[in-house]
Order: C-alpha cells, then sequence, then structure tokens
C-alpha cells in the first residue's frame, strides 16, 4: 500500500506530465497563439497547478470557449480550431454505420467494407476542403490589408 504523501507525490507528478501532454498538443492543433488571446488560454494550462485551481483553470476554459462562440463581430473563426474534433466524430459515425451495416444481412457483409472505405474518404475530403477554405482565407487577409493600406495611403482622383 502507497502511503498518503507518496500517493499525492505521484497523483502531482502524474498531472505534470498529462498538462504537459495536453499543453503539446494544443501547440499541434491551433499553432502558436498570441499571448493574451483567449484561444491561447483555451488550450493552455499551467502546468504549476495545485488539484484545488484545477477547477479555476477549467472555469477559465469554458469561459474563453464561450468568449470564441458569443463572438458576434466573427473576428475569430472557431471552425479551424473544431475541425480535429469533428473528424474523430465523423470517424466514430463512420465506425457505427459500417457496424449497423454489416449486421443488417448478407448484402451487409458484402457492402459493409466498401461503405465503409467511401464514408472515410468523403469525410476526410471534406474536412480537407474546409481547412482548404480557411488557408486561402488567411493568405488572402494580408493581401487585402495592403490593398486597402495602399487605396488610403494613394486615392484615386
Amino acid at each position: 500500500m502507497i502511503a498518503p504523501g507518496h500517493r499525492a507525490e505521484k497523483e502531482a507528478r502524474i498531472l505534470a506530465v498529462v498538462l504537459r501532454a495536453r499543453n503539446q498538443y494544443s501547440e499541434d492543433c491551433f499553432g502558436r497563439l498570441p499571448e493574451g488571446s483567449a484561444a491561447r488560454t483555451l488550450g493552455r494550462m499551467n502546468t504549476d497547478q495545485s488539484p484545488g485551481s484545477v477547477l479555476s483553470s477549467l472555469w477559465q476554459q469554458i469561459r474563453a470557449v464561450l468568449d470564441l462562440v458569443l463572438d458576434l463581430s466573427f473576428k475569430r473563426l472557431v471552425t479551424p480550431r473544431l475541425v480535429r474534433t469533428l473528424y474523430v466524430l465523423n470517424l466514430l459515425g463512420a465506425v457505427l454505420y459500417g457496424l449497423q451495416l454489416l449486421f443488417s444481412g448478407f448484402w451487409g457483409l458484402v457492402t459493409a467494407p466498401v461503405a465503409f472505405l467511401l464514408y472515410l474518404i468523403v469525410s476526410r475530403v471534406m474536412v480537407e476542403l474546409i481547412l482548404t477554405f480557411f488557408r486561402i482565407a488567411d493568405q488572402l487577409a494580408p493581401l487585402t490589408d495592403e490593398s486597402a493600406a495602399k487605396s488610403v495611403q494613394n486615392p484615386s482622383p
């Protein structure tokens, strides 16, 4: 049996490892975000937190998500941050659909693998299209800002 003090130390070490892994995953998903942004607050947690402050950190993350979702000016886009989650849910749907089709009879045995692969391919293509649209918008935004600045500097007569 582990002594109570050792158990708390072990839990603190495990929590620190999990939070570091989560922070790395957040950077991989969201990239480097500006300091102080709501999305950065959402994506990062302090690895030196005590268990009591984990709840306050969770509350801050919930507030950051609500801040992103309820942004009525639409200056910050939520979809690129949610694409991975939507893709995982889509994969889960493909598995459930494939299993349902598999147990629906003889033709299900034949068509289930093909339908499963088609479902996966179509969902992957749709996610890539969504991300492509957002990447195009990110690439065009600086160009429109530069052209707007030039038109302000040199107004046409």
